[in-house]
């Protein structure tokens, strides 16, 4: 990570919303940073491929203008980056408690969810110490994936390293069993 700020990408089509989501943070501005806010599936979609590793967490609005929403935009952001992670606001789920809902949105990618505050409460999207938590929550899980990727990265050229310097010599069967199991494992 270049600095410790963490980046988020709003995608929200409501403006009060978006005003409730910035509220919500405000006190961690030091260390929380909306870098862009959209208001469609398909802009964000657009603006994540054209912007590598720019945004670490995205707040996305499950009902979402134009269409691509959802799972479905869950689905595609993590395609284009595994790293990034998504926290899902909805007003959905006010009045209900919807296990279904909440295990589709995680085996989407998602990394949590909240439900929005009704409407007449104008300060908070949501519960704004959880909101918060959630966002650092966030960041460290991405910065957690990188660093284990890098780690499996090293370790896989280390041993491929030690294998091409070391040759396993020997025909007998426990020899190429032993190859084959080493050869399997990478």
């Amino acid at each position: 990570m270049k600095d410790d700020n963490i980046r988020i990408l709003l995608i929200e089509d409501e403006n009060f919303d978006v005003n409730r989501v910035k509220q919500t943070i405000s006190y961690y501005d030091s260390k929380i940073k909306i870098m862009d806010v959209v208001s469609n599936g398909r802009a964000a979609l657009e603006l994540i491929e054209n912007s590598s590793d720019q945004f670490d967490v995205i707040i996305l609005d499950y009902q979402i203008s134009g269409g691509l929403k959802g799972e479905e935009l869950i689905k595609r952001i993590k395609a284009i980056d595994p790293f990034i992670q998504i926290i899902v606001i909805t007003k959905m789920t006010i009045n209900i408690t919807d296990y279904n809902f909440a295990n589709n949105l995680l085996r989407a990618g998602a990394f949590w969810y909240c439900t929005k505050y009704p409407g007449n409460i104008e300060d908070y999207i949501y519960q704004p110490t959880d909101f918060i938590l959630s966002i650092f929550n966030a960041y460290e899980k991405k910065k957690l994936e990188k660093h284990k990727i890098k780690s499996d990265s090293k370790l896989n050229q280390n041993i491929q390293n030690l294998l091409e310097s070391k040759k396993l010599i020997g025909l007998s069967k426990p020899m190429i069993q032993l190859k084959e199991n080493i050869e399997n494992m990478q």
